[in-house]
């Protein structure tokens, strides 16, 4: 059996709007292709940077929705890389 004319599973957008780069419409399914720093199938689930290698910061890292910042301790001053501390 042949399925035609299907609906266009991404009208209305079932992704999550601030966390979402694109929805593609596949036959009866759909997939959300997630900003950075955004997971799950409706691109709804912050990703904790910080989780992995600390964020890739020196001293402190900071997670945020869709994004995570590092920081230093007092007496340290953050790099122009905005990752390590000097």
């Amino acid at each position: 059996m042949c399925v035609q004319n299907l609906p266009d599973q991404c009208t209305p957008n079932p992704c999550d709007k601030k966390g979402t780069r694109a929805c593609q419409d596949l036959m009866g399914n759909f997939f959300c292709e997630c900003e950075a720093g955004w997971g799950g199938r409706l691109c709804d689930k912050d990703v904790n940077e910080c989780s992995q290698q600390n964020g890739g910061c020196s001293q402190i890292c900071y997670n945020r929705p869709g994004s995570f910042h590092c920081a230093c301790y007092s007496g340290f001053e953050l790099s122009p890389d905005s990752r390590t501390c000097q």
